[in-house]
């Protein structure tokens, strides 16, 4: 049978448990009173357990809008804010949400309501935990648009292309817009390796690549199919004036003296390119690239530096 002491005992040993906790802990009474906290608790309406004890929800959380501390309480109406607050209060058994505070630390909030209406809070400070996820995010973010991007000319790869391609040809045959698509391959490649090391092959293309990125809308879509040949697609634009880009496109190409690495040297290229739009309902992806691909053949059999146009 527990005695006194015993009692004085564990309630000491329940007090140093809950001043040494990194938590803050606090329970309010069925009247929404705050009863029974730690430091850390009291802490958070800057106040000491005595001054905080006694004191009802309301009274803390204006004290600390009032005095901009600790809570992150972006309202204009500290009344409504309290009102919107406790319409979720005591509304679950157990409730478990997360809280960012003015100093940029986050932390996940516990509350636990008793059968007597009394409600058991506790805070953890979860800022590593915050700061591990975002890291995390970003690096996902970072290795997503890694995956959809050509290493050597850092634009869309095939795979990427096809994907976002795929979704416009969609979206352009539901609104009935035009939809044009160009396929490019750069001329005589070959011997721009075969002359002057695969090096400068890999400049050719990145200033190939990047030339045209810097005439192209944010919606037009480019990619690298592989090895030399590009693919270009170009939302709401008939035909006419996609063969009107890639004239000029090409006239500025074939102007561009691209200065090989050990600085002795230029290189001049040209583009051949087939051009087709979307048809009806029943087009799709697949059936504009091998139309294309037709066309490019041709521009490449006319003596290339040229656009075909695939009716």
């Amino acid at each position: 049978m527990a005695t006194q002491n015993d009692n004085i005992d564990m309630l000491w040993l329940m007090n140093e448990l809950l001043e040494h906790s990194p938590d803050a802990f606090g329970v309010f009474d069925s009247h929404d009173r705050l009863v029974l906290c730690n430091q850390n608790m009291a802490s958070i309406w800057g106040l000491s357990k005595e001054q905080a004890i006694g004191k009802s929800n309301s009274e803390l959380v204006k004290r600390a809008f009032q005095l901009g501390q600790t809570i992150n309480i972006e309202t204009t109406d500290i009344d409504d804010w309290i009102a919107d607050i406790h319409t979720r209060k005591r509304s679950q058994k157990h409730r478990v949400f997360e809280s960012d505070w003015r100093d940029g630390t986050w932390v996940q909030v516990s509350e636990l309501l008793l059968d007597n209406g009394f409600l058991v809070v506790s805070t953890r400070d979860i800022t590593e935990l915050k700061q591990t996820q975002l890291e995390l995010q970003q690096a996902l973010a970072q290795l997503s648009k890694i995956a959809a991007l050509d290493e050597l000319t850092q634009i869309h790869n095939r795979r990427s292309f096809n994907k976002l391609a795929e979704a416009e040809v969609k979206r352009c045959q539901r609104y009935h817009h035009p939809l044009s698509l160009l396929l490019l391959d750069i001329d005589h490649f070959k011997q721009v390796n075969d002359n002057y090391g695969h090096a400068n092959g890999d400049l050719v293309l990145q200033t190939f690549a990047q030339l045209f990125r810097e005439h192209l809308r944010d919606s037009d879509i480019f990619a690298r199919f592989g090895g030399e040949e590009f693919v270009l697609l170009l939302p709401e634009t008939n035909m006419t004036a996609a063969k009107n880009l890639t004239n000029r496109l090409s006239q500025l190409l074939a102007q561009q003296k691209i200065t090989t690495l050990d600085k002795k040297t230029s290189i001049s290229i040209t583009v051949s390119s087939g051009l087709t739009a979307l048809g009806g309902m029943k087009d799709n992806l697949e059936d504009m690239l091998i139309r294309a691909d037709k066309a490019l053949y041709c521009s490449k059999q006319n003596g290339r530096n040229r656009c075909t146009i695939a009716r």
